[in-house]
């Protein structure tokens, strides 16, 4: 019988202890938590700042849209570009030291302008730079007016009784296809403006004494414009805006997008070409690296435009010089 118990006694003490070890927490189980990312902070350098690509303009400025992606030294040439463009200095968008700023209209107007030049240029251009601020602007924050009457040489080829003046002009003319609905009486008008806008006469775009003729390439153009200037205005500013074929043409068959002109007359400065390395890699480093430096000296010069300051882009950049030299001595 005192056997029976004090194995009952064990027995009872064993379950005990491996019920309560099953409970206890495994400690020499347990993996430590891996260490958090180091994260580059506005005030710490980026080792690898410059030097896997061109430094992105949202790591270098603040309240960064429109550009977003871009490689940060594209940001204050882009920036210059539109001052020239538009004949104005940078507080015309900007409040001055307090670049990121959202308090002026015309700095959402420009992100706006920006958006409406894509949508063109993707969807009539196939982005080849037709269009730019200077195609409308050409120097002035608002674009030139048109003259309120232009030559009115349509006029000496149509006559219209006044019964006909009233009539929509396909009723009255032949072979209307975008000005369905438009009073006859206005056609003249409308044509005058199209010749003014373009500084070109009636033939340029019609076969004489067969008007309604779809024979000369240039009407072909106009038709697809005016769809362009109908669809930009809807999408953009509603039942009525801005957009006409003066504001790009301006007096010209081929309006000018501000590319061909010399740089300095739209404000741009661009610095002279540097040697290129023989190795690729070492020029993309050394590249990198002259990128950092002007950043640099740009933050020094605008102080509160960027998300870093410019000891940040020195140590970047002297990273980015030691990697290009790497590369250069192991090649």
């Amino acid at each position: 019988m005192k056997m029976l118990c004090v194995g009952a006694l064990f027995l009872t003490c064993s379950l005990s202890l491996v019920t309560r070890w099953q409970t206890q927490p495994q400690a020499s189980q347990t993996q430590p938590a891996p260490p958090a990312a180091t994260t580059p902070s506005p005030t710490r350098p980026d080792s690898q700042l410059g030097l896997n690509g061109p430094v992105r303009s949202e790591d270098v400025y603040k309240n960064i849209e429109t550009l977003k992606g871009k490689p940060a030294t594209q940001v204050l040439a882009a920036m210059n570009g539109i001052r020239g463009s538009l004949g104005v200095s940078c507080t015309y968008c900007h409040t001055q030291f307090e670049w990121d700023k959202n308090d002026k209209p015309a700095k959402e107007t420009t992100r706006k302008m920006f958006k409406m030049m894509a949508y063109i240029e993707g969807t009539y251009f196939e982005n080849k730079n037709k269009v730019t601020c200077w195609t409308c602007h050409r120097g002035h924050p608002e674009q030139p007016r048109p003259a309120e009457r232009p030559p009115q040489e349509a006029e000496k080829s149509i006559h219209l009784s006044p019964d006909d003046e009233k009539k929509p002009a396909e009723q009255v003319f032949k072979n209307i296809q975008n000005l369905k609905g438009v009073p006859a009486g206005r056609l003249p008008f409308v044509m005058n403006f199209f010749a003014q806008s373009l500084g070109v006469k009636c033939a340029h775009c019609h076969v004489q004494d067969h008007w309604e003729k779809d024979d000369v390439e240039a009407k072909k153009t106009a038709r697809r414009m005016l769809n362009m200037v109908h669809d930009i205005i809807q999408q953009y500013y509603g039942k009525g805006g801005p957009i006409s074929c003066s504001g790009c043409h301006q007096g010209k068959v081929k309006p000018e997008n501000g590319l061909e002109q010399k740089p300095s007359a739209l404000g741009i400065q661009h610095s002279a070409p540097e040697a290129a390395s023989s190795n690729a890699h070492a020029r993309i480093g050394q590249q990198n690296r002259r990128d950092v430096i002007r950043l640099s000296a740009d933050c020094r010069m605008l102080p509160g435009y960027f998300v870093r300051p410019a000891s940040v882009f020195r140590s970047s950049a002297a990273a980015a010089w030691a990697a290009a030299s790497r590369a250069v001595s192991t090649r």
